[in-house]
Order: C-alpha cells, then sequence, then structure tokens
C-alpha cells in the first residue's frame, strides 16, 4: 500500500495513495462566504473547480501554515457525485512511503468528528495516523459542497 504522508501541525498523517489525483501547490482560493468551518474556497482545476479543506481548520481549528511544503491534495470524493473531488490542504506534503497493510494497528479510540481518523502505523519514533477520505466531511458539510444547482 502506498501512502501521501502530511502533517496538520506537527502530528505526522497518510492518505492511500490510490485515493490521490494530483498533489498542487498551495494556490490562493475562491473564497466562498457562508461555507461551513474547514472550507477554505474553491481551487481553480482543470476545467472546473474544487473545493478545498483545510485539513488544519478541521482538526485544530489553526489553518495550515503556508509555506512552499504546504500542498493542497486533490483527491477522489465517493461520497459526492459521480467523479466528485474535494481539495486537501496540508502541511508539509514532501514524502510517500510503501507499507504492508497488516503494519496497521487499530488504536480502540474513536473520534466522533471528525470521524475520519483510523489505524496507525509506527515509523521509527513517530506515529502515523490514516485519513479515511471518504469519511472526512460531515453530513452538513458534504451537502453544502455538493448540492446540485436546482434549474430556474
Amino acid at each position: 500500500m502506498l501512502l501521501m504522508l502530511f502533517n496538520i501541525g506537527d502530528d505526522r498523517f497518510a492518505i492511500d495513495a490510490r485515493e490521490l489525483v494530483e498533489v498542487v501547490p498551495s494556490v490562493p482560493l475562491q473564497t466562498v462566504y457562508g461555507m461551513p468551518l474547514g472550507v477554505a474556497g474553491l481551487l481553480a482545476y482543470q476545467a472546473g473547480v474544487v473545493p478545498v479543506i483545510d485539513l488544519g481548520v478541521l482538526t485544530t481549528g489553526q489553518p495550515c501554515t503556508l509555506r512552499l511544503s504546504t500542498r493542497i491534495l486533490v483527491v477522489h470524493y465517493r461520497q459526492g457525485p459521480a467523479g466528485a473531488r474535494i481539495g486537501l490542504r496540508v502541511d508539509r506534503a514532501n514524502d510517500t512511503v510503501r507499507v504492508d497493510p497488516e503494519d496497521f494497528i487499530a488504536t480502540g479510540l474513536t473520534a466522533p468528528e471528525p470521524p475520519c481518523f483510523g489505524r496507525v502505523l509506527r515509523r521509527g519514533q513517530h506515529t502515523v495516523q490514516l485519513v479515511e477520505v471518504e469519511q472526512l466531511l460531515s453530513d452538513g458539510v458534504r451537502q453544502s459542497l455538493f448540492t446540485e444547482a436546482q434549474p430556474t
């Protein structure tokens, strides 16, 4: 299993690289007012736009620090409409690692919000926590991002 590693604050996280579409620099986003906490804005991507979630804000209340290693991970979002994608703004997205899925450890802990943090992996002195993309957004955030426009 190939993982894309990144940070939220000082902690190390990963997503399954099969969910990854592209890693892009953290560029200025189009602000969308009235969106739920964590929605950073819209990324002009290919011929359309992709909503971007700042994982720092979503998890700790603090936005990702904008530095050269801050990236937007464009990922498939299968809980949305067909072909949906979201961007995840993260810190220090600069490494991948191949692991055996059997190396993950179940913690026995369950965080109610957001429920996306799952199994952990020990890498030397560090613990890496897996982010389940499909569990990332609450129903309310998902509805805010993917409600289809009604015909007028």
